[in-house]
């Protein structure tokens, strides 16, 4: 349930595509904005809240052998439900999205082969540095994204991304 529904993807004349579901709700990268800009922070339950909806989603993604590869703040949406599953949580479901630099574990890439993708704000070491990456990077990243849902700020900045890269590695 928090993953936004994938229909279709592959190659036309226009180019590579993804269909996927229509999720509406505003990421979690504007609401972690707008708190910013009123001088407040996520409260601790609803972080908890996201990174636990995020990391089933990781799971199942993961035991199906994808790395989603993007894991970060404008990639979640927080959508609105009629009523959370449990009754201390409130009622949104966070659901990743954009598997556009998805890599299948066994097989076949979706993106192009030897280039390092992603965000240097939210990427793990290995992929820093272009090396093999699996499921661990995914969590990596949404350790950062619980990094920065708690304290409203990355771990690592830099006046480059190479420069946040190196940080990170």
């Amino acid at each position: 349930p928090s993953i936004v529904r994938i229909y279709d993807f592959g190659d036309s004349d226009e180019g590579l595509f993804i269909t996927m579901e229509y999720v509406g709700g505003g990421s979690l990268r504007q609401h972690l904005r707008r708190l910013q800009q009123m001088g407040k922070y996520l409260p601790y339950a609803q972080s908890v809240q996201i990174a636990t909806q995020i990391a089933d989603a990781l799971d199942y993604a993961h035991r199906r052998g994808i790395v989603h590869r993007d894991v970060k703040p404008g990639n979640i949406i927080l959508k609105r439900i009629s009523r959370p599953d449990n009754p201390d949580e409130q009622p949104f479901r966070a659901s990743l999205a954009d598997f556009g630099l998805v890599k299948l574990e066994e097989g076949e890439r979706i993106t192009e082969s030897g280039t390092t993708l992603g965000t240097p704000a939210y990427m793990s070491p290995e992929q820093c540095a272009g090396e093999k990456i699996n499921g661990r990077s995914d969590l990596y990243s949404l350790a950062v994204m619980l990094y920065e849902m708690v304290t409203g700020q990355v771990p690592f900045t830099g006046e480059t991304p190479v420069t946040v890269g190196y940080k990170h590695v």
